[in-house]
């Protein structure tokens, strides 16, 4: 449920534990189960003694929000001045089984009571029980394996609740209600504004109303809590008057507020109702003088008023109803702002924030002419220079509710804002230790990017990189592995200049230490691929191909599983071990930081035609495999200043499989042969086909052992001409040996 909904002040806290070792996902679906019925109608609830059985306003209906938190107690000093706050209700859920007997079930709603000290009622739910059990521990309920029983469950659970509530108040019947600044203990700074006593009206008088009011403001909180609208209206009402008297500004913007959420839940109901007048001129800024309103003992607006008990039909149209609502919270913010000049009696800064947030929710859920616009200016009380005083918890809470606001009403800008807010929050109190969320964070730091104008081919900057980092940040603080990945890629990717050698080692880092697979980032990894033989190919031969690779980031990658990369014609590829490449492995290349790398790899093509090389596939460090193509930036223009690239190819026929002949032996002692000139020997040669290929033609070229050593004396650039023109005589004009 929503946080900060316009309807919290009239929902029942209640906290649902797990009991007996319950696992998680039985928890979560218990859990779920209750959600689901978190609104019971009075007229299904069991009667009860007190002040709130249901019979007294049985159209009325029981809300709860059906929690996992416990009693925040930063808020301890409020449950006076707004009880709602307060957790009323302890649920235990347990899992039957045959071991459950009634010793043990006694043993743990003692450790439940024990646990939970400050509830008002306690309860154990049996989920999964057959019909026919029963438990005789007293608030121990069995919930059906079909859960055809869970709302009578519910029922009883509240009349048991609406008894134990009904004795908690009478507490307050003989009590000083005092403001949550004195409670608290802090006194805020402001100028109190004395009331000049006259013959009319004295202190006692005004302390008299003050009493009866702020009294009259929580029983009217209670019966919302209970469900009886009717009660609630007339205490409001009463209290409101009451508290104008004696100039309490504070509990007199609370009541304002509760008097709206009750037109509010009237309205829902269909049910009919009126104000006094004296609350009609109020909201309309009518001043009328009155008799002080202590005069009258009524604990509820009657006749006096003109108030019919029972209404035939409804006084006022949804419209006239939406628009008196506004004008009730209208005038509890102005109270609200006059209480912060009194130094004690003064609005603690999360009350007006709670109380502005649930009225942006109340606007953004009704059509109510320029309601965004008030929005926007509501949303100045909230993010005041107060606002920083607020716990990291709170804040947080805040701003998470209005992300959402702002979601719903497509303020984008705002809402990225705030989302930029709520990171370096959490990451600068850690407020976060390890969640577990689904694809709606993503869409939420999503937007964010976007509204930056992150990942939209343009030249980035320092802003950019900066909420770029956050986002990271947060993603590796609450270890949502999936945005890690995602944004330290894109960190690397298109920020890796702004970003320090130490900022770029430790995104690294963190990469390398995932779990999961994510794809290399730069897809400049290829720049260049050439062929020794660059004319033909055979089929099934070795060629060797350079493939230049980049590294432009400070830290050295390992390249893995190099293969040339064609369109689609069949080859095998493997690295050169003989290559001079620092840190060649059998299966890896390291490539070291912020420079290029020659890469010697052996290509075979298996079949004939033409091969086109596109690139190249490979794994980068701890990415998974990926295909890299290998593109050619284009020049930039005035226009357009980004760089584009285009994809190159190589290709390079590849003839038919040709025979492979090998020399095994030549028959010859020690394989030599010393001849004198004119001499004449035969001798014999032993060839092998290596291939599946018959040889049907064999041209023969002999070398002998003069020939290098004239070639080595040819390189050398200072002989003379004529030395050299021997030299060319004996190799190319003259016949060495005749075969």
């Amino acid at each position: 449920m929503n946080t900060y909904a316009f309807t919290v002040p009239a929902r029942i806290k209640a906290q649902v534990v797990p009991q007996d070792g319950l696992d998680r996902a039985e928890f979560a679906t218990c859990l779920s189960s209750l959600q689901r019925i978190a609104e019971v109608r009075l007229v299904d609830v069991m009667p009860c003694a007190g002040l709130f059985n249901p019979q007294a306003y049985p159209q009325g209906h029981v809300m709860y929000d059906f929690t996992t938190d416990d009693q925040d107690v930063s808020q301890l000093f409020l449950l006076d001045f707004e009880p709602f706050r307060k957790v009323f209700n302890t649920i235990g859920i347990l899992k039957w089984t045959e071991e459950l007997d009634d010793g043990k079930l006694s043993s743990l709603h003692k450790d439940l009571k024990s646990q939970h000290p400050s509830s008002l009622g306690h309860y154990s739910l049996v989920f999964g029980a057959p019909k026919d059990y029963k438990s005789a521990v007293p608030n121990v309920f069995a919930v059906l394996s079909d859960l055809a029983n869970i709302e009578t469950v519910i029922c009883d659970v509240t009349s048991s609740f609406l008894g134990n509530l009904s004795v908690y108040v009478s507490a307050y019947q003989h009590v000083t209600l005092r403001s949550p600044g004195i409670a608290s203990g802090s006194v805020a700074n402001g100028t109190v504004k004395k009331r000049i006593s006259t013959s009319f009206e004295s202190q006692d008088k005004i302390r008299a109303h003050r009493n009866k009011g702020r009294r009259q403001k929580l029983y009217a909180n209670f019966y919302l809590l209970a469900g009886n609208l009717k009660s609630a209206l007339a205490e409001f009402c009463e209290s409101i008057l009451n508290l104008q008297y004696a100039g309490d500004y504070l509990w007199l913007a609370s009541g304002l507020e509760g008097l709206g959420l009750c037109m509010a839940l009237l309205v829902k109901l269909e049910a009919p109702f009126q104000l006094p007048t004296e609350i009609l001129a109020l909201l309309d800024n009518v001043k009328k003088t009155t008799q002080s309103p202590i005069v009258s003992p009524r604990p509820s607006f009657q006749s006096a008023n003109g108030f019919p008990t029972q209404p035939s039909s409804a006084v006022y149209s949804v419209e006239v109803v939406e628009n008196l609502i506004i004008k009730a919270i209208n005038k509890s913010f102005a109270y609200y702002r006059q209480s912060l000049q009194t130094p004690e009696d003064y609005a603690p800064q999360i009350v007006l924030c709670e109380s502005n947030l649930r009225y942006i929710d109340y606007l953004s859920s009704v059509n109510v002419h320029d309601s965004v616009e008030l929005i926007c200016s509501i949303t100045s009380d909230i993010f005041n220079e107060r606002f920083v005083h607020l716990p990291p918890t709170q804040r947080y809470r805040i701003y998470n509710s209005m992300i959402y606001v702002y979601g719903r009403l497509n303020m984008r800008r705002k809402r990225a804002f705030l989302i930029r807010e709520l990171l370096e929050l959490v990451l600068k109190h850690q407020l976060i230790a390890e969640e577990s969320y689904d694809g709606q964070l993503e869409e939420l730091l999503d937007s964010v990017l976007q509204i930056y104008g992150i990942d939209c081919q343009k030249t980035p900057n320092q802003i950019q990189k900066k909420v770029l980092v956050s986002v990271f940040r947060f993603c590796h603080h609450i270890k949502y592995h999936k945005g890690v990945a995602k944004y330290g890629c894109f960190l690397l990717r298109d920020f890796h200049v702004m970003l320090s050698e130490n900022e770029q080692s430790h995104i690294f880092g963190i990469l390398c230490q995932l779990n999961q697979v994510y794809p290399y980032w730069d897809d400049h990894l290829v720049q260049n691929i050439s062929l020794y033989q660059k004319d033909k190919l055979i089929q099934d031969e070795l060629c060797e191909a350079a493939i230049v690779l980049q590294n432009p980031y400070l830290f050295e990658l390992e390249v893995k599983n190099i293969k040339v990369a064609t369109n689609g014609f069949p080859v095998k590829t493997q690295l050169n071990l003989k290559s001079k490449v620092t840190g060649t492995s059998n299966t890896s290349v390291t490539l070291k930081p912020h420079a290029l790398t020659t890469v010697s790899v052996f290509v075979v093509p298996l079949n004939h035609g033409n091969m086109e090389i596109t690139g190249i596939s490979a794994v980068v460090s701890n990415c998974e495999e990926r295909t890299f193509e290998w593109l050619e930036k284009q020049p930039t223009t005035a226009k357009n200043p980004v760089p584009e690239y285009k994809p190159r190819s190589l290709t390079v026929p590849v003839l038919y499989e040709q025979p492979l002949l090998s020399l095994v032996d030549v028959k010859l002692p020690n394989r030599w042969i010393m001849l004198l000139e004119g001499e004449c020997k035969r001798f014999d040669i032993v060839m092998k086909n290596a291939s599946n290929v018959e040889v049907n033609q064999l041209t023969t070229k002999f070398l002998d052992s003069t020939i290098e050593p004239l070639n080595q004396l040819l390189q050398n650039k200072n002989l003379p001409p004529n030395e050299v023109y021997e030299i060319e005589y004996y190799l190319i004009k003259k016949n060495r040996s005749k075969f």
